[in-house]
């Protein structure tokens, strides 16, 4: 029987060892997830593995419409499940359960929160170091930082993370181009005009789970 333990990296590779294949072929992020739940499944049945008590833990993560079923279905109210399925954190995204425009339930990525605050604190601290460093440069490092997280967290779904991120990061810079100097006057209203020749990328979604789709 074959314990599994550590990061979802880690997971991963088990996955591969064991089945002789490259799990990380499963292409997208979104597609990453729902694999690993199949194989899981398929190998915890014969009892291949088994999960470590403190690290790991399972949860219900099945539609939204399956529960609703299930709880039309039980008479007995103490049996009921109750609330929305749980969300799990995997690769930087926190995943949960959705709505589409259409009204149909979807599997929903967006940054999780403890990634967003670390790259929040990133650009804060390196706006700190580099407040006199001159204001092209600084403009031009900020871009391909700012690119830089969009390439990675810019998945469908993700628009409003990628926009806190972007309104965090006009804040610590105009913060620290305040304190370039004792008279602090940058204000919101001057650093608005000031983003009209220097701006900074906005939001956008490099990966759609619906490219390819018909």
């Amino acid at each position: 029987m074959k314990r599994i333990t550590g990061s979802p990296n880690a997971l991963l590779l088990s996955l591969e060892n064991a089945l002789n294949v490259r799990v990380s072929a499963f292409a997208s992020l979104g597609t990453t997830s729902i694999s690993l739940q199949w194989v899981w499944s398929k190998w915890s049945d014969r009892g291949r593995w088994k999960v470590h008590p403190n690290k790991t833990r399972l949860i219900d993560f099945r539609s939204p419409v399956h529960l609703e079923r299930r709880r039309e279905e039980q008479s007995n109210d103490s049996d009921k499940r109750s609330g929305r399925p749980e969300t799990f954190d995997l690769l930087g995204f926190t995943h949960f359960w959705g709505k589409t425009r259409k009204g149909n339930w979807a599997v929903v990525r967006k940054t999780m929160k403890s990634r967003l605050a670390r790259s929040i604190q990133k650009i804060e601290q390196w706006c700190r170091s580099n407040r006199h460093m001159s204001i092209e440069e600084q403009w031009k490092k900020l871009c391909e930082k700012v690119r830089g997280h969009y390439s990675y967290y810019g998945i469908t779904g993700n628009a409003l993370s990628l926009r806190k991120f972007l309104y965090q990061v006009h804040r610590s810079w105009r913060r620290w181009l305040n304190r370039r100097n004792r008279k602090r006057n940058f204000t919101w209203e001057k650093f608005y005009i000031f983003l009209k020749r220097y701006s900074l990328p906005t939001p956008k979604i490099v990966r759609s789970v619906f490219k390819g789709k018909r």
